[in-house]
């Protein structure tokens, strides 16, 4: 794929016109920006740009212009970004929430950190874009020690940064934001996102950014719980018969909890509090893979 055909492929141009002048210009905005977002219905922020009046439009999921409106006052804080557009002199100004997040890494690089957050496991950000990308970072870190309870480093960096040190990354996630893949996935491919998809749907579902920090709160304290519960259970001095094994899971979660869950669990324990285990480590693993075999 040539360059130019990329381009294309990654952005739409729009034809847009000042609801002030009148005065038209061309807008690339990422087609990942529309066509991922659950509304249907996108608000982009044009700034004061070639006549110098800032205004806002409405996109639909067609790439259709549904309107336009002009704003009185414009204050740049450190709750958003303008997202600048390659090739052209706009800008989008998206505020900081999970809908940001989304749209600036794609569903699947999205969902992948994720699960990232939740296992604690380091990430390096491959961005041109550094200060969009910094402050990206300074919320990620926000989120991890607010409601995560920690997470591994979250490294963002321009693509030769990477290439420099890319081998101190094989064991972490590394997304490609620019292009949109997965460079290096440290996940076992077998396990589904289904956790994380199931907090994001639940996250995009809300527009306030405090309710959604507040509702993934709830859904990772409930995550860490039953994590450190499954970390007390398998410790190596226990000595539990698989059957009061299973008894006291069902006990403590009061319901019944299935393999794909408890593996999803042990993944947290091992990720997380893999240390506590030091050279047992491999000897717990067996004997929680020797439980869930006949769990």
């Amino acid at each position: 794929m040539s360059e130019s055909d990329s381009f294309k492929h990654k952005f739409v141009t729009l034809t847009i016109k000042c609801p002030i002048c009148s005065k038209e210009s061309q807008l690339n905005v990422p087609r990942s920006v529309i066509e991922q977002n659950p509304s249907g219905l996108v608000t982009i922020y044009v700034p004061r740009s070639n006549c110098f009046h800032a205004y806002l439009i409405d996109v639909d999921k067609n790439f259709e212009i549904r309107g336009y409106l002009p704003t009185d006052y414009h204050l740049d804080v450190d709750t958003g970004f303008e997202y600048t557009v390659p090739g052209t002199p706009h800008r989008i100004w998206m505020d900081m929430s999970f809908q940001l997040l989304f749209a600036y890494f794609g569903v699947n690089n999205f969902l992948h950190l994720m699960r990232a957050l939740i296992m604690g496991t380091r990430v390096f950000c491959i961005v041109q874009n550094l200060p969009n990308g910094k402050i990206i970072q300074k919320y990620l870190r926000k989120l991890g020690q607010e409601c995560f309870n920690g997470t591994g480093e979250i490294l963002f960096g321009t693509r030769s940064e990477y290439l420099e040190t890319n081998q101190a990354f094989s064991e972490d996630l590394v997304i490609d934001v620019d292009w949109g893949f997965i460079l290096n996935d440290p996940f076992i491919k077998e396990q589904k996102l289904e956790t994380e998809s199931r907090i994001t749907k639940k996250l995009l579902s809300i527009k306030d950014r405090i309710k959604q920090e507040q509702i993934l709160k709830e859904e990772i304290s409930e995550i860490m719980e039953r994590a450190n519960y499954c970390r007390q259970l398998f410790r190596i001095e226990r000595k539990l018969t698989e059957e009061e094994v299973i008894k006291k899971f069902k006990k403590s979660f009061r319901a019944k909890i299935s393999r794909n869950e408890l593996e999803y669990l042990f993944a947290v324990v091992w990720n997380r509090y893999g240390m506590d285990f030091k050279k047992k480590l491999k000897d717990a693993k067996e004997r929680v893979a020797d439980f869930l075999s006949s769990f």
